[in-house]
Parts: C-alpha cells; structure tokens; sequence
C-alpha cells in the first residue's frame, strides 16, 4: 500500500549505523538484579528461550536476568506504527509494574521460579 508506506518514510528517522555496529560494555553485575521488560515484537518468547539455549549473543543480556518479563506483541520491527496502543499498554504496565494480558511471566520468585531459569534448568 502506497499510502502506508508515504506515511512510514514521513515518520521514520534514520539511526546512525553505531547504534547497531559499535560495542557496549556492561560492567556492572547488578544490572541482572534490575526488573525488565522484554517485548518481543519479531520472536516469541519460546523462540527467545531457543536462541538463548543456541547461545545467541545478542540474547548473552536477556538470559542474565533475573527479574525478566517477556510481553508477545507479534507486529515485527515498528509496533510503535503498527499497533501502537497495545505497545504504549505494554510499556505502560512495565513502568507501572504490573501484568500485561499478554505476558509471559518470567519473574524470580514466581511458583516454581521464574520462567527461563525453569526452561534454561537453572
């Protein structure tokens, strides 16, 4: 559709080419003890918890915490465009600390514990 994508170049901004190529270190351990939220746009969390068992770096972060949420909003790359109100629900409920409908609960001390270390066997 034509006038879905006019509407996308008029909204898009280009990210600098670091953003995606240039390191980051992360040094600080207590940073796996924060609560966070992961919404999966492009994966569900049954693929996230495969391509943490394949040892997949760029989910090295993810597989560390120990307090992780995992919201399934399946829209690919741009939710902010495509589904924009179920994405400002979900972070919404993230920053407010509470369930979002679609959340795959992840959290440490949840029965049984938190969900990768069950499927990861930790």
């Amino acid at each position: 559709d034509e006038g879905l994508r006019a509407d996308f170049a008029a909204r898009a901004h280009p990210v600098p080419a670091g953003v995606a190529s240039d390191p980051l270190t992360l040094t600080d351990p207590r940073r796996h003890d924060l609560p966070a939220t992961l919404i999966a746009c492009t994966f569900s969390a049954a693929q996230l918890h495969d391509l943490i068992a394949e040892g997949r770096p760029f989910v090295a972060e993810a597989a560390a915490m120990r307090h992780l949420e995992v919201v399934e909003l399946p829209t690919s790359h741009w939710p902010q465009l495509t589904r924009p109100a179920p994405l400002a629900a979900a972070v919404t409920a993230a920053l407010a600390g509470v369930a979002h409908p679609d959340r795959c609960s992840c959290r440490e001390g949840a029965a049984g514990g938190g969900l990768l270390s069950r499927l990861l066997g930790r």
